[in-house]
């Protein structure tokens, strides 16, 4: 089953529906209404089906993640709920043991494995950045 089926039965299996709307501001969003997700994606946006999968994703890991910030409360920071709903979205559609057997079999240019996973090259760079950085926690001495 490719990627997008799949998140797309994710979606269904977790009660999250995803709604085809004419979004004249942006590509996806996703809600939360009386403890319901909902994502609404615009369709003619999306020029490839990677980055329609991507979207999805992202918008998935935000229902996931409960990753849904306040626009009202001056505590509430956005880039944190956007980096949990991109890490989601990067685990599901290019776990780490995949993204090292790529590297590992010399698919390391970020256009080669946009293109190998189907995604945008953007995504493929937010992959490296945050799979780099779980490398570096795991090699970092436990404190004590």
């Amino acid at each position: 089953m490719d990627i997008l089926n799949k998140l797309y039965r994710l979606a269904e299996k977790d009660g999250i529906s995803v709604l085809r709307l004419n979004l004249p501001l942006t590509k996806a969003l996703s809600l939360l209404e009386n403890s319901t997700c909902y994502i609404g994606i615009d369709e003619t946006q999306f020029e490839t089906s990677a980055e329609k999968k991507a979207a999805l994703a992202h918008e998935l890991g935000h229902c996931k993640t409960g990753s849904f910030y306040n626009q009202y409360s001056p505590f509430d920071l956005r880039e944190r709920h956007e980096v949990r709903a991109d890490r989601w979205a990067i685990e599901e559609i290019i776990p780490r043991q995949y993204f090292n057997d790529a590297i590992n079999s010399g698919v390391t240019e970020p256009w080669e494995l946009a293109e190998l996973f189907n995604v945008p090259q953007r995504f493929v760079e937010k992959a490296v950045e945050y799979y780099y950085m779980l490398d570096l926690e795991e090699k970092r001495p436990a404190q004590r």
